[in-house]
């Protein structure tokens, strides 16, 4: 009798580079992904700070600890920690495409 197995992991710890599309910033930092969530997710950005954000489960989703360089630039690096943490759910977690819409409405044959 053969046998058979698959292993999915359930927990990924890395190191990332995130450069944001308008080159507003770059960031480097590590993430934990377990249970199908980011767990924790760290990072710093030059001259703007850097952040530690950590699973919540009263609030479910990351609380993040911010440390910007100077109060005008918290709300920038507010921002860039949202978007990395969405960055990296698309990449482990990514939104299933909807099936495209039937122009004609009607049904193919």
């Amino acid at each position: 009798m053969a046998a058979s197995l698959s292993i999915t992991p359930s927990a990924y710890n890395g190191t990332y580079s995130y450069t944001a599309d308008d080159s507003a910033f770059s960031a480097t930092g590590s993430f934990c992904v377990d249970n199908s969530k980011i767990v924790t997710l760290a990072g710093e950005i030059s001259d703007v700070g850097e952040f530690v954000g950590k699973y919540d489960n009263t609030a479910e989703g990351l609380l993040y600890k911010l440390e910007p360089v100077s109060l005008t630039v918290g709300d920038d690096l507010a921002a860039a920690a949202a978007e990395i943490e969405a960055a990296i759910t698309e990449n482990f977690f990514p939104t299933p495409e909807e099936p495209a819409d039937d122009a004609d409405g009607g049904d193919d044959v």
